[in-house]
This record gives C-alpha cells, structure tokens and sequence, in this order.
C-alpha cells in the first residue's frame, strides 16, 4: 500500500477491557481499538501515527503500550503517571517501544506549581530520555506556565491550538504567548481539535500560527475520535483541513511530516510501516 508522507500527531485508543479512571470527567459510551485506527490511518493514506494516552484512563498505559509493542515501527506514543514519583530506568524501557513524552491535561484541574523541587526529578527525566511534556490548557493558564515550562529546558508541545479564548480570538495575552515560546526553539504547536474552543474560528488561529510562528514549530493532528464531540465528524473532515490550513506544499511538508518525525523519532528507513 502506498502511503502519504503524513503524520498524525494526535489520537486515541482504547479497549472495552480497559479500567476507567476513577471520578474522571467523562466516561465514553464506545470504544476505537488500535486495529480500527490502522485501518482509518491505511484508509487515509497516512503513514504514521501518534497515541496519546486518554485523559480517562488515567495513569494506566497498558494497551497503548501493548499497542506500541505491536506496532512499534509506524507509532508513537505519549503517556500520562503520577509525575512527582518518575523513574528514569522504567521509562528508558518505555522509550525502547517507542514512547517519546509524557501529556499534562490541565482541563477540569488545579494548575500544579511545576516550579517547585517536587517535578524536579521529572524534569531531569525528560531531558535525560530527549522527551517532550505535550500540554493542554486554557488561553489564560498560558501567560502563568509558560515561563516555568520555558525555565525547565525541555521540548513543549502545545495542544489544541492553545485552547485560545474564542472572545478575544487572536488577540489573546496567552495566544501571543504560545508564539513568542515558539522562537526559543523547544516549543511546537499542535493544529488539531478546533471544536474544542470554537470550531468557526479555527482558520483564524491557523492563519495567524502560519504568519508568525516558524515553519519548524508546527505539528498537526486529527485528535481521532474526537472524544466528546464526534457527532457529525469523520477523519477525512480533518485531512482535508490540512490543504486549507497548510496552502503551501512548503510549509504542509514540515506541518504534517518533518516537524514530527524529528520530534517522535521515527525511522524513515523502514520503508515498509504496513
């Protein structure tokens, strides 16, 4: 099968079988297992793809982690523990199946103090293994994070967009944040799920990204199945977004492909991923 030189920063799998997190926001009615989401990547002709452990199975990585196993030549993986107590050797183990950063989903949550000593260890741990932190959060939480992230020295991927505020749009003290971060060289910002803060607004936001942040910076990302808000979405509606929000083939080279096969560490000389 011929596939795309494309990458799909973003999705989600999980199994009937797998143990839901414990007074978690949202508890799905369905499931997408990772045989189904080959066959949407095979479908769509997109060569590589990138797990993202769910906010609602909490810290249990199992079967996204039995699915790198599996699969381990065409993806990658970004996983979620209890951050104050990481251990470098199990996740050295976990970066031999193919896990590349862990993901901070502030939604719903308190904004932990990732200045204080007690991240300190997780930060050493992510600069040891070349990790990114992959956060989701709000058009506010930005102008306080931000800087603390930046100090740490790691690789930042930022999700969503930024999750800009839909009523200020562009103009955002947070927004505008999220692009000067990105001139440090260690920030990239996911195009993915504009329905999660205003959907008639998301080529506003991607025009803007386009103009001011580097080519280098961008990542994209369908956020298949879209948890929450699926009704009346297919993965094609977000394939066919990337010739409108990427226009130059240029730019849609780095934004869907060589952005991210740097940062997740793909093996292009694997020809066949299939």
């Amino acid at each position: 099968m011929k596939l795309d030189n494309i990458v799909d920063t973003h999705a989600h799998i999980w199994s009937p079988l797998c143990r839901y997190e414990q007074g978690g926001r949202y508890v799905p009615d369905k499931h997408l297992g990772i045989n189904e989401y080959l066959s949407i990547l095979n479908k769509h002709r997109v060569k590589y793809g990138v797990l993202v452990q769910p906010s609602f199975l909490g810290h249990d990585n199992s079967y996204l982690i039995r699915s790198l196993r599996a699969y381990r030549k065409r993806l990658r993986g970004v996983i979620v523990f209890d951050f104050s107590n990481p251990h470098l050797e199990s996740l050295r183990k976990l970066s031999s199946l193919g896990v590349v950063g862990v993901r901070f989903n502030l939604n719903g949550k308190v904004m932990p103090d990732i200045a204080s000593i007690k991240y300190d260890e997780l930060f050493n741990c992510l600069r040891k293994l070349d990790w990114f932190i992959q956060i989701t959060a709000k058009e506010d939480e930005w102008l306080k994070i931000m800087p603390k992230l930046l100090h740490r020295n790691v690789k930042i991927v930022v999700d969503h967009f930024g999750k800009p505020e839909r009523n200020i749009g562009i103009n955002g003290d947070g927004f505008k944040a999220i692009i000067e971060a990105t001139k440090t060289k260690n920030v990239w910002i996911k195009f993915s799920a504009p329905y999660r803060f205003g959907c008639n607004q998301a080529s506003l936001y991607a025009n803007e990204l386009v103009k001011k942040v580097s080519k280098r910076r961008i990542l994209w990302g369908s956020d298949y199945p879209f948890t929450r808000h699926d009704k009346g979405r297919s993965y094609k509606d977000f394939v066919d977004m990337l010739n409108i929000w990427f226009p130059d083939k240029t730019l849609r080279d780095y934004a869907t492909y060589k952005n991210a096969i740097r940062l997740y560490k793909f093996d292009t000389s694997r020809s066949n991923v299939v």
